[in-house]
């Protein structure tokens, strides 16, 4: 699924900033948050540790129909990147979303130019 290689890319770039810890603890907060607007992330909120919050994540997305599942790890991806500048600043989540997904990034990069 898209979201579970989108957060793999989210990872290799975050954890060598905040480590594996920060990223699920960055992860387990934007699943919170998200919750407000998706409930039926709750389940996934509860995940062991040793196995990670995304991949259940991923389970509960594949079980949407897929608008749906879209909208929500839009949101939880946003809450990511929300809680990531709060503790990062703006340049450096900017820097690492940009290697990243360099390619979904390219095309707001060059209207900004």
């Amino acid at each position: 699924m898209a979201a579970g290689r989108a957060y793999d890319d989210v990872v290799r770039v975050c954890a060598p900033l905040i480590g594996h810890i920060g990223v699920e603890a960055l992860t387990g907060r934007a699943l919170h948050l998200a919750q407000r607007e998706y409930p039926w992330l709750a389940p996934t909120y509860e995940a062991q540790p040793a196995h990670g919050l995304f991949p259940k994540v991923v389970r509960c997305l594949e079980q949407q129909e897929p608008g749906v599942a879209t909208d929500a790890a839009g949101v939880v991806f946003a809450r990511m990147i929300e809680l990531l500048v709060t503790f990062v600043g703006e340049p450096l989540t900017a820097s690492l979303l940009q290697k990243a997904w360099p390619d979904a990034l390219a095309d707001t990069s060059t209207q900004e130019s």
